[in-house]
């Protein structure tokens, strides 16, 4: 399954955290200054699904300036996973990133993923996954997840379902075609 690669989009308003969401899956240190992205950057590491099958994904973190935006659907082209990040300041732009992911790539499994966790007291972190978990219900949103950069909490899962999801849909598309039994004599 490594040679070839499933593209994850990491979408979302700017300073949400996409960038240090991929620096925290990579293992590298935790910058709080880290400079907004230009258009898109990208990433690929390897990742081992449930079912033990290695996964390339290849990771494309996009810019969340409106600057950007007219420009930003050409990365999601032929898309696996988009990760619609966001946290409490941008819970209004969901609809809108996901609408331009759905327009941009319709078969895209989108994962909603609440960014800096470490930020909110109990009750403002139950506030927000209540909303996530009523916007997941809303636009048919399978997966969502809680995460902070900072601690590296819940990284891991998101790109390791990302890989499970990867894994069906491949599979889903290399099964043999099944034959259907003509019911009509052969003539002669």
């Amino acid at each position: 399954m490594t040679e070839e690669g499933v593209k994850v989009i990491l979408v979302g308003n700017a300073a949400v955290g996409k960038t240090s969401l991929v620096n925290s899956f990579l293992e590298l240190p935790f910058d709080k200054d880290v400079l907004s992205t230009n258009m898109a950057s990208y990433q690929r590491k390897n990742v081992e699904s449930s079912n033990g099958v290695q996964v390339r994904l290849d990771i494309w973190d996009t810019a969340g300036q409106e600057k950007f935006r007219a420009m930003l659907p050409i990365y999601f082209r032929a898309a696996s996973v988009a990760l619609l990040c966001f946290d409490n300041s941008t819970i209004d732009s969901i609809d809108d990133w996901y609408n331009t992911v759905i327009k941009a790539t319709p078969n895209c499994d989108i994962f909603l993923v609440l960014t800096k966790n470490d930020m909110y007291d109990d009750k403002e972190e139950r506030k927000l996954l209540q909303i996530m978990m009523q916007k997941s219900d809303e636009l048919k949103i399978q997966n969502y997840f809680s995460t902070s950069a900072k601690e590296n909490n819940g990284i891991d899962q998101i790109f390791k379902k990302a890989a499970d999801v990867a894994t069906t849909v491949i599979s889903a598309q290399t099964e043999p075609p099944r034959l259907i039994e003509n019911d009509k004599k052969k003539c002669c």
